[in-house]
């Protein structure tokens, strides 16, 4: 059971010893989606003498969910980076709070607080690639509404599951590995993928057609249910490591 006094106080805690960590990471988001928008809008516009503001190629607004999901799934493998080495496990393993309460509280980092600095960043991102493009092509451009970018989605609750169900498999790869947690998840998803691949051959497109005739409340319900059998997996593993270190 998880005490809120002590999740509050191990959040507190953890927030405060790593906010290097989460400020580099939310510079990384800015520069990542800074950018590569400016450079794909510049591109078009020095080939196809497009209007930086009417580009098709604006990467913040056609792949937000994307970048979501990759810059997401690379923070979620850190979530058990306090572990990495015996003298973090050690200090980790002297914090007063239990297994449940450490993994909820990077459960909260992750799904909450993320998603949150993202948004922020988003918009620190597209204001400034509208001020370079206002500035260096004297540009009428304007900044592009959260709500536009959501509702360009093609069903944002069902890509927000999906999303929360592509990150819980990167929360229970790096419990699994200690180390390149996020290249060896991706090695393992690729080779299911391929597998899957090479089934939906053999079996003459069975699976993909059970997707294709599910109800898209069905699909969140399943994207959820897989999210949480992960994140139970995921806390079995921590329990699992932390009893190891005793």
């Amino acid at each position: 059971m998880v005490h809120l006094k002590y999740f509050y106080s191990n959040l507190k805690n953890d927030i405060c010893e790593k906010k290097k960590t989460f400020i580099i990471w939310f510079m990384i988001i800015y520069v990542v989606l800074t950018l590569i928008p400016i450079l794909l809008e510049y591109l078009s516009f020095e080939r196809n003498n497009i209007n930086p503001c009417c580009s098709p190629y604006n990467a913040n607004y056609i792949y937000f969910p994307l970048w979501l999901y990759l810059l997401g799934s690379i923070f979620a493998s850190t979530t058990m980076v306090s572990i990495n080495s015996n003298s973090k496990q050690n200090i980790s393993l002297n914090v007063q709070v239990t297994a449940l309460e450490k993994y909820v509280t990077h459960l909260f980092i992750i799904i909450i607080l993320f998603p949150v600095a993202f948004l922020v960043a988003f918009k620190f991102a597209d204001y400034t690639r509208v001020a370079f493009f206002n500035i260096y092509y004297s540009a009428n451009c304007y900044p592009i509404s959260l709500v536009n970018a959501i509702r360009h989605c093609y069903n944002p609750v069902l890509e927000f599951s999906a999303g929360l169900f592509v990150q819980s498999i990167f929360i229970l790869g790096s419990t699994i590995w200690r180390r390149k947690s996020f290249i060896k998840t991706v090695a393992i998803v690729f080779s299911l993928y391929i597998t899957l691949v090479i089934l939906e051959t053999q079996f003459g497109g069975f699976i993909s057609s059970i997707f294709n005739n599910m109800n898209w409340l069905i699909e969140i319900l399943v994207f959820l249910s897989l999210s949480l059998i992960n994140w139970r997996l995921g806390y079995l593993n921590l329990r699992i490591n932390s009893n190891k270190m005793k």
